[in-house]
């Protein structure tokens, strides 16, 4: 008898993404920002957290949230950076050693990622762009192609967290 294998595909989420460089902390930049794009980002209760498979290292990413209601759409503000001083590790001064974390490696030199829904109306994610960049904090801002990500799967987290809240 010929065994049946099924095969599960998930879809893949799509969304609209923006990549922002910023020394600000992810604190004062979602304040920034629902100051310049009259959004009203909110602290999210829980950050994005992930295991890194190999090192073991836990990464906690500040997550934001701000849910459209007028216009049925969700944003997330995310950093893609995450530094956790090593313990018992100095040097000659004695200033601790840092590893470094990304939630997506593939764009290394974003501080932070705006993400939304792919249903986004175009002027409207154009607009937030524009007005991003416009910031005196934020040195860039720009669109990311999530299709021309290597790591997108953290991202996808996003959603499928606030679905399940």
């Amino acid at each position: 008898m010929a065994k049946i294998l099924t095969l599960d595909v998930e879809e893949e989420q799509q969304f609209k993404l923006i990549g922002l460089i910023s020394p600000e902390p992810d604190f004062k930049l979602a304040f920034l920002i629902n100051k310049h794009c009259s959004f009203y980002f909110q602290r999210a209760e829980q950050d994005v957290s992930f295991v890194d498979p190999k090192s073991k290292a836990k990464s906690s990413f500040a997550l934001y949230e701000y849910n459209d209601e007028n216009l049925m759409q969700e944003w997330f503000l995310v950093a893609n950076k995450f530094t956790k001083k090593e313990n018992g590790t100095a040097d000659l001064f004695g200033t601790q050693a840092t590893i470094n974390s990304f939630l997506v490696k593939d764009h290394k030199q974003a501080d932070y990622f705006i993400q939304t829904d792919i249903d986004c109306v175009p002027s409207l994610f154009r607009t937030v762009l524009k007005s991003i960049k416009a910031i005196p904090n934020v040195i860039a801002a720009y669109e990311i192609d999530p299709e021309n990500l290597k790591h997108k799967e953290h991202l996808y987290y996003l959603h499928e967290k606030h679905e399940q809240s």
